[in-house]
């Protein structure tokens, strides 16, 4: 459900930045989104509730290994 909403509103991106284009001028318009791609990723850097992400990490149960064993070659099975 989730993917359907953000595939039927993609195109307004598109809208919205030709509408932004042709009122304000391309240089201002391409200011305007690089300045809101920056904001967002540097959103980590000034958000405290990121510094979590930077924790150990959880225990997780394994019934095998997690890498394969060196020295034993995986092969496809060929007909």
């Amino acid at each position: 459900m989730t993917t359907a909403g953000v595939l039927t509103a993609m195109p307004l991106g598109g809208l919205g930045a030709g509408h932004l284009v042709e009122q304000a001028g391309l240089a201002t318009a391409l200011l305007v989104i690089g300045g809101l791609y920056f904001v967002a990723t540097m959103a980590p850097a000034v958000f405290p509730s990121w510094g979590g992400m930077d924790g150990p990490a959880a225990a997780v149960s394994s019934s095998g290994p997690s890498s394969p064993v060196p020295g034993r070659a995986v092969t496809t099975p060929r007909p």
